[in-house]
């Protein structure tokens, strides 16, 4: 048997979105690799404040110097979470033209500068995954783009805001 793939990531920002993505990570670390075949480990986690505590992040995760991600050859994959235009727009597009595969949740920032990340992962020929900004995290994107890429749609019309689908459920 061959050794087994590990997926090395960074994490920027730890804050409420940030730790759960980590507990998800490490409570999910078996369904990925089976699912994957892959090990997915976040080494490092950007902060503004290394040495404020965060329930169930090891400290020696945490760092607060952006270039130790960027010029670290091992991570592949930058998620952000951090939220806000600056600094998430320089450092998302540097992490894409430096070939790192990106992950956010940032809508703000796709609405106002998604064209410019897209030009970016195309420059470092890697990939902007963004299906939790939209919809409230429904799956959405990857069937748009996937299932139905031979379609020929113009529009997609429907509730897709996801306080609207609390409030919805609620309802019923």
């Amino acid at each position: 048997m061959g050794q087994e793939r590990i997926i090395h990531a960074a994490l920027l920002g730890a804050g409420t979105v940030g730790s759960g993505v980590y507990k998800l990570v490490k409570d999910l670390e078996e369904e990925i690799i089976s699912k994957t075949g892959a090990r997915l480990v976040v080494d490092k986690i950007l902060v503004r404040d290394t040495t404020k505590a965060r329930e169930g992040i090891p400290s020696e995760l945490l760092i607060d110097r952006w270039d130790e991600i960027l010029n670290d050859p091992q991570i592949e994959i930058v998620i952000e979470v951090m939220g806000g235009i600056r600094p998430a727009l320089t450092w998302l597009e540097e992490a894409l033209r430096a070939g790192k595969q990106v992950v956010t949740a940032n809508k703000d920032l796709l609405a106002e500068y998604g064209e410019q990340l897209f030009d970016a992962a195309e420059a470092g020929k890697c990939d902007l995954h963004f299906e939790a900004a939209v919809a409230g995290a429904i799956p959405i994107i990857r069937p748009l783009r996937q299932s139905l890429a031979a379609s020929e749609l113009t529009e997609v019309m429907g509730i897709v805001n996801g306080t609207t689908n609390y409030i919805l459920t609620r309802m019923t």
